[in-house]
Formats: structure tokens, C-alpha cells, sequence
């Protein structure tokens, strides 16, 4: 293919879909922080999530751990948090305010477990939101002013 063509192509492909915007209103996020530590089993959860929303044919955007602010969660209405261990005490509030104004929330595994240097929680930063993790007994729907969190402690793996 000569030059020309595959830059006449790109163009045309540019037109069609750099201007687009996104319709999901669901937000699996990406643990970046914790291959930046090294953890890299906590991947599977976030693929195991990603393949259960392909399956189910419903539209999402990927937001990343360190993306997670009041501007980014505003179009959504379900945070997914796959295992994302590492979350600052801002991102945890952030998190919890949107919750309070009606954001549905998914939580697995540990999220939330450690602050963002890598440091262990005392307890779950998201405690308020899911309600005490240590007591729930399988997936359980905790409300939360106009939103709920379900918090799932070990995303099942695939067949």
C-alpha cells in the first residue's frame, strides 16, 4: 500500500472516531499503582471484571488508579475497583462522596487495602462505603446515602 493511500486512510479514520465520545456510564479501574509495585496477579481480577462486561455486551471505559478524581467519576454511575489495593485518602473520599450522591460501587479483594505509598491499612479505606469487609460473609449490598457498594471478596475465575 503506498504511502498516500494508509495516510488518506488515517485521516479518514481520525474524522470518524477522534471526535467521538464515549456513551459508557461504567468504569472498571486499572490498577497502574500496583504494577508500579510489582503486583501483578492483581491484573487477573481487573481481566476477569473486564471479560464478564465484554460478555454481557455492556459499554465501558477504563479509567486508571491515579485517574480517579470528581471530574473522571462524574459521567459515570458504576465504579468497578477490581482489587485496586493502593488508593489515597483523597481518592477514597472522592470515592465515597460520589457513592453518597447515587454511584453504584463494586469492590473486590482487597481494594483499598494499603495507601498509595504501598502502606497497609489498619482497616479498609473503603469501610465506610461497603460497611466493615472483615463481617461481610460472601457478596453483600451495602447502601449508602443514594448509592450502594457490593463488595465481592474473591472475583470467581473463568471456566
Amino acid at each position: 500500500m503506498a504511502p498516500a493511500t494508509v495516510r488518506g486512510r488515517w485521516y479518514c479514520i481520525r474524522l470518524v472516531y477522534i471526535p467521538a465520545e464515549s456513551y459508557a456510564d461504567k468504569a472498571p479501574v486499572y490498577a497502574h499503582r500496583a504494577v508500579f509495585f510489582g503486583d501483578l496477579p492483581v491484573l487477573r481480577t481487573f481481566k476477569r471484571l473486564g471479560r464478564r462486561l465484554i460478555d454481557g455486551h455492556l459499554p465501558y471505559d477504563v479509567l486508571l488508579d491515579a485517574d480517579i478524581s470528581a471530574q473522571r467519576l462524574a459521567k459515570y454511575r458504576l465504579l468497578v475497583l477490581p482489587n485496586i489495593k493502593y488508593l489515597s485518602q483523597s481518592q477514597i473520599g472522592t470515592i465515597e462522596e460520589y457513592v453518597f450522591k447515587g454511584v453504584e460501587l463494586i469492590a473486590t479483594d482487597q481494594s483499598a487495602a494499603y495507601d498509595k505509598q504501598g502502606k497497609k491499612r489498619p482497616q479498609c479505606g473503603l469501610a465506610e462505603v461497603c460497611g466493615p469487609i472483615e463481617n461481610l460473609a460472601g457478596s453483600e449490598m451495602n447502601r449508602y446515602g443514594a448509592g450502594s457498594c457490593l463488595y465481592i471478596p474473591e472475583v470467581p475465575r473463568d471456566e
